[in-house]
């Protein structure tokens, strides 16, 4: 079986049209469409290095892949809980049909790719982001903000707008969201949402990167850092002058991580 950096790679040049799979220690494949590791550990490297606390949530688990990574920079002193949000198999909720989340797989796939001191900061919320509230996030993680807050659930306007209120009003004053398939023509809404919230919270989100299907949205105090520290991890990317071009109603530089 071709290794899971070969399926990384086939993932970006073919635009992720098919779940990547990767193998866990027991050889058994998890599938997912999460390449974006190398930009997510330096945003948590630079999240360790300004000394935050706080929590790790998710929106849209599918199999588990990227909660799974994310877990791995959680740690009992300063970054943890790591919260999961999905239907599951209550497809009734599972508005758009992107994908058939299991919380079997998530489980199982947690156990095999983690060590039990991350696995144990793990929660899995069989909730639709739709019936869920500030205060439940809150209730998730102990009452603790989050630091990253990644959005990967439903895909239409309705429910993007929604994920990324939840996210805003939850997120920690120097945290970072990470939205998915902005770029995937497949699902326009997620685009035209986001346009919509930078619009609405211009004075409160700025987007810092874009790249391997993901768009990153920091709290505006804290856009530069984030920008700095990716620019550290991934010195050869672009770096645009300014963001306005890509939404007139935003300001300040954007990297391109592609």
């Amino acid at each position: 079986m071709p290794s899971d950096k070969v399926l990384m790679l086939l993932c970006i040049f073919l635009l992720c049209d098919r779940a990547v799979v990767s193998q866990d220690n027991n050889g058994a494949e998890i599938q997912g469409w999460f390449v974006a590791h190398s930009s997510v550990s330096a945003i948590f490297r630079a999240i360790e290095e300004r000394g935050l606390e706080g929590a790790v949530a998710e929106i849209g688990l599918y199999h588990g892949k990227s909660l799974i990574h994310l877990a791995q920079h959680a740690n009992a002193e300063k970054i943890y809980p790591v919260i999961g949000l999905d239907v599951f198999d209550d497809q009734e909720k599972n508005l758009d049909q992107a994908g058939v989340g299991s919380f079997e797989a998530v489980q199982r796939n947690v156990a095999s790719r983690l060590d039990p001191r991350q696995s144990s900061l793990v929660r899995l919320h069989k909730v639709s982001s739709l019936e869920t509230t500030a205060d439940d996030i809150m209730r998730f993680t102990d009452g603790r903000k989050i630091v990253f807050f990644s959005i990967d659930g439903c895909h239409t306007f309705h429910c993007t707008i929604n994920d990324l209120e939840l996210a805003l009003s939850t997120l920690h004053t120097d945290g970072i969201i990470m939205l998915d398939d902005v770029y995937n023509s497949a699902w326009p809404g997620v685009a035209l949402a986001m346009g919509h919230f930078l619009s609405k919270h211009r004075d409160q989100v700025i987007p810092v990167a874009f790249g391997r299907n993901k768009y990153y949205l920091a709290r505006s105090g804290a856009g530069a850092y984030y920008l700095n520290a990716l620019q550290k991890a991934c010195p050869n990317c672009r770096v645009h002058s300014t963001a306005a071009p890509w939404n007139p109603t935003t300001q300040g530089n954007l990297i391109n991580l592609n």
